[in-house]
C-alpha cells in the first residue's frame, strides 16, 4: 500500500554556476541558469500531482518558462499516496528533465560559439563535459500518521545531507597538455588551442582566458542579453552626475562611445530592457578608465598605438569631465535564524505560506536593487546579492530590510521575528569578481556576528560595510540596525554627505584615530568621557569647514556621545567608511 512522502532534491553545481565568474554576466547567468533548472524540477513534480511546499508559486504561471519568479536550488513537495510514480522515480524524472533543460542551454553556448567562430571549440572535451555537470541528489520519508511534519522535515534534510554526502564519482578524463579553466580550474578548457586575438574577441575572452563548458555557457547562452559590468556600476554616480548636471557632455561621451561598438567594446543592444537604469550610457564602462585603454586595444587585437587613435576622442572628454572613481559595492543580505522560523512551521500549508512570502520578497528585492541603479545578481528566498554604486548601496540596504520585515513577518511563527542581516563590501571595480563577492559574504556573515571591539555586540540584525582599498589596510564597521537618525545607514550617509559636498576635510578620521592613540593608556573613566567630546570639538573648530549651524549641532552630538577611547576609535572607523560611500571622495 502505497504512502504520501516528504520528497526533497537538490541541484547543484552551485559553485560552478554562480561563485565561479569573471564578468557579471557570468555571476548573473549562472544563478539564473540554476533558478531555470530548479523551476524544471519543480514543474516535473507538479505535473506529477505533487504538492509543492518550496517554491510555492500562487499559480501555476509563476513556474513557466517566462516568469520571473526566482526558485532556488532545493525543491521540497509532498508526493501523495495516488501519485503515479514512486519517489525514486520521481526522482529519475526531475534529473531527467533539468539534465535535458541545462543540454539545451550548452547547446545553445555551442551554436553561438559557431556563429561567432567556427571551430573555436574542441568538440570531444566539450561533449564529454556537458554530459557530466548536473548533480541532482535526492531524499524522500513517509508521512506516518504520528508524524508531525516538522519531525518528517527534519528527518528528510537529515538524509539530503547523508546523500550530499555520498558522491557517485566517476573516473576523470584528463587531457594532457589542455590547459584548466580560468574560472575555477576544476576542468580543462573547451576552447581549442591557438584562437587568435579575433576570435577571442568575438567569444568575448581576454587574452589567455580558458572556459569550460560550464564557463562557456554563462558568457554565451541567452542571446545577445547583456549585463552592465562592474566598470558600468562603479561609474555610475559619475555618468549620473553628468546626465543631471551637463547633459550636453554626455551626449558628447555616448557619441564618442557609439562607434566603438562593437570592434572595441560591447553595448546593451535597444531591444535590451533589462537595466533601463543604464540606458543614458549603454556602453562597457571600461572605456571611461583611460588606464584600461591599452588593455581594450590589446584584447580587440589592435595595437596600442590604433587603440589610442581610436580611443582619444572618448579620453579627451573624460579627461575634461575628471574621470569617474573605480570603486563599487557588493551587497549580500541574508535572513536570520530561518533554520529556527523553519523548524517552528507545524504543517506543510503553513510551509508554503511561508514559502510564498519568501517569493515574493525576492521579486520585490529585484525590483528595489534596480530603483537603485544596482544590478541584482542573485535573489531568492531570503538570501541577495547585488552589485550597487557606492552612493546607494545603503539606501538599497534600508529598503531590503524594511521590505523582508514587512513581507516575510506576516506568515511567520509568532514566536519568531524575521530579521535581514545586510553587508555591503566596497572594492575597485578591477579586483576577481570572486574575490568581490567574497568579500561582500564576509561583510554579510560580520552583519550576523559582531567581532571584538564592535560597538553593538548583539548577534544577528545587523548591518555591516567593509571597505577594500586597492592599496592600503582594509577597514570596517558593523552594528546592529536602528530606526531613525542613530541608524548607523543615516549616520554613514550624513557623513558621507559632508565629504561628498567638501563640507569637511579628507583628514578628519586619520586625525581622530591619532586622538584615539593619544588616550592610550588613559584609564580614568570620569576624565575621558569630558576630555573626548572636548578634543572632538576643538580639532572640528580648528578645520576650515562649509558647515551651517545645523549640520554643526548633528556633528557635536555626534561627538558628545564619544564616553570612551574604544568608541573614539570607532568613530574614526565610521567616518573612514562614510568617505567611501561619497562617491566624490573615494580612491585618493
Amino acid at each position: 500500500m502505497s504512502q504520501t512522502h516528504l520528497f526533497v532534491l537538490s541541484i547543484g553545481p552551485v559553485q560552478d554556476f554562480i561563485a565561479a565568474a569573471r564578468r557579471t554576466r557570468d555571476l548573473w547567468f549562472g544563478s539564473h541558469l540554476l533558478s531555470e533548472l530548479a523551476r524544471t524540477a519543480a514543474r516535473t513534480l507538479l505535473a506529477d500531482d505533487a504538492q509543492l511546499i518550496f517554491p510555492a508559486p500562487e499559480n501555476k504561471d509563476d513556474l513557466a518558462e517566462s516568469s520571473d519568479l526566482p526558485v532556488a536550488n532545493v525543491v521540497l513537495a509532498e508526493i501523495p499516496s495516488e501519485s503515479r510514480h514512486r519517489p525514486l522515480q520521481l526522482a529519475d524524472r526531475c534529473r531527467e528533465a533539468v539534465q535535458a533543460h541545462w543540454l539545451n542551454f550548452a547547446e545553445e553556448a555551442y551554436s553561438e560559439a559557431q556563429r561567432r567562430s567556427r571551430g573555436s571549440v574542441t568538440d570531444s572535451i566539450w561533449q564529454e563535459q556537458a554530459r557530466d555537470v548536473i548533480e541532482t541528489f535526492a531524499a524522500w520519508v513517509p508521512l506516518a500518521a504520528a508524524d508531525t511534519y516538522t519531525s518528517a522535515r527534519k528527518r528528510l534534510m537529515s538524509l539530503l545531507a547523508a546523500r550530499k554526502a555520498t558522491r557517485d564519482f566517476q573516473a576523470a578524463n584528463g587531457h594532457w597538455n589542455v590547459p584548466k579553466s580560468s574560472l575555477d580550474g576544476a576542468r580543462e578548457s573547451v576552447l581549442a588551442l591557438n584562437l587568435s586575438a579575433t576570435q577571442r574577441f568575438r567569444l568575448g575572452l581576454t587574452e589567455g582566458e580558458q572556459l569550460d563548458v560550464v564557463g562557456l555557457t554563462k558568457r554565451l547562452a541567452g542571446g545577445r542579453q547583456s549585463y552592465p559590468s562592474v566598470a558600468r556600476v562603479a561609474a555610475d554616480p559619475w555618468l549620473r552626475g553628468a546626465a543631471s548636471k551637463r547633459s550636453e557632455a554626455l551626449g558628447r561621451l555616448c557619441d564618442a562611445a557609439k562607434p566603438l561598438v562593437p570592434t572595441l567594446i560591447s553595448g546593451v543592444p535597444e531591444s535590451d530592457s533589462r537595466d533601463p537604469n543604464y540606458s543614458y550610457f549603454p556602453f562597457d564602462g571600461t572605456i571611461l578608465f583611460s588606464n584600461r585603454h591599452a588593455r581594450i586595444a590589446k584584447d580587440a587585437g589592435l595595437s596600442r598605438e590604433q587603440g589610442d587613435t581610436q580611443l582619444r576622442p572618448l579620453k579627451e572628454l573624460v579627461d575634461t569631465l575628471g574621470q569617474p572613481l573605480p570603486y563599487l559595492a557588493v551587497l549580500a543580505a541574508d535572513g536570520d535564524k530561518m533554520g529556527e522560523i523553519l523548524n517552528a512551521l507545524q504543517t506543510a500549508d503553513a510551509h508554503r505560506k511561508f514559502s510564498q512570502k519568501l517569493a515574493r520578497f525576492a521579486q520585490d528585492a529585484g525590483q528595489i536593487v534596480k530603483n537603485y541603479s544596482g544590478v541584482a545578481i542573485y535573489t531568492g528566498g531570503d538570501d541577495v546579492l547585488a552589485l550597487l554604486p557606492v552612493d546607494n548601496a545603503l539606501k538599497a540596504a534600508r529598503e531590503l530590510r524594511e521590505k523582508f520585515i514587512k513581507t516575510v513577518v506576516q506568515s511567520a511563527p509568532p514566536s519568531e521575528k524575521p530579521t535581514l542581516s545586510v553587508g555591503v563590501a566596497v572594492g575597485h571595480f578591477m579586483e576577481p569578481l570572486e574575490d568581490l563577492r567574497a568579500y561582500a559574504i564576509a561583510a554579510e556573515q560580520h552583519a550576523k556576528r559582531p567581532r571584538q571591539g564592535d560597538p553593538d555586540s548583539t548577534d544577528r540584525n545587523g548591518i555591516a560595510v567593509h571597505v577594500h582599498p586597492r592599496s592600503g589596510t582594509d577597514f570596517s564597521i558593523r552594528e546592529c540596525w536602528r530606526e531613525g537618525s542613530d541608524s548607523l545607514d543615516h549616520r554613514l550617509k550624513c557623513w558621507a554627505g559632508f565629504f561628498d559636498q567638501a563640507k569637511l576635510p579628507k583628514g578628519l578620521p586619520y586625525e581622530i584615530r591619532t586622538l584615539a592613540n593619544t588616550f592610550e593608556g588613559w584609564s580614568d573613566a570620569e576624565i575621558l568621557a569630558l576630555a573626548l567630546p572636548a578634543e572632538l570639538r576643538r580639532i572640528l573648530r580648528r578645520k576650515q569647514t562649509q558647515l551651517d549651524e545645523g549640520e554643526k549641532a548633528w556633528i557635536e552630538k555626534q561627538f558628545d556621545s564619544v564616553k570612551e577611547r574604544q568608541a573614539l576609535k570607532a568613530l574614526a572607523r565610521e567616518l573612514l567608511v562614510a568617505r567611501w560611500l561619497a562617491p566624490h571622495q573615494t580612491g585618493d
